[in-house]
């Protein structure tokens, strides 16, 4: 059976999805011509299952393939769920691009729209230790704005780049373009 090499995940915001264009998606188009053949561009909603998306990984990859996320608003909250339940089966994830991702409770289901923690500047969000370089980039315009990623306890794992500051809102952020460049260097090198 054929495996993917790599595996390059994009998950978009809230209000994001499959029914009209938004930055993750172009995000998407632009990252199919700079990643391998043998690699794949995914593009999932951010009220995924993260468990059956890592399970999906699993299945889809060798056990060498590099796999990156690039996560935008609530998405990246789901990003970091599908990380950390790859940390569980033994997965590592080469990178991960945050662009103003923010904290979504599991408590709370996911047709519901209203999430205070969402609004607020707590908590933060915690990266798994099988995560080996994050980058983010946030705004402070309006909120909801993008919560600190913080390492999980004891571990000094992964990198986490200072947060890059944009002078945009957040519902603008996926389009700017020194996160989508990030993004596009990112997938090029770990391919």
């Amino acid at each position: 059976m054929r495996q993917l090499q790599g595996m390059h995940l994009i998950f978009p915001g809230f209000t994001q999805g499959y029914d009209r264009v938004n930055g993750s998606e172009i995000l998407c188009r632009e990252m199919i011509s700079v990643v391998p053949e043998h690699h794949g561009v995914f593009f999932f909603t951010w009220d995924v299952d993260p468990r059956a998306i890592a399970k999906f990984v699993n299945r889809m990859c060798s056990d060498v393939a590099r796999v990156c996320f690039y996560c935008y608003s609530w998405g990246g909250d789901t990003g970091v769920d599908c990380c950390a339940e790859l940390k569980t089966m033994g997965r590592e994830v080469e990178a991960f691009v945050a662009c103003d991702i923010v904290y979504r409770t599991s408590w709370l289901p996911t047709w519901l729209p209203l999430n205070i923690l969402s609004m607020t500047k707590l908590p933060s969000i915690v990266m798994p230790s099988n995560v080996v370089e994050v980058w983010q980039f946030r705004q402070k315009n309006n909120r909801p704005r993008g919560h600190n990623i913080v390492h999980e306890k004891h571990h000094n794992v992964p990198v986490i780049h200072a947060p890059v500051l944009l002078d945009r809102t957040h519902e603008w952020m996926d389009d700017a373009p020194e996160y989508q460049e990030k993004a596009l260097a990112v997938a090029s090198t770990h391919a």
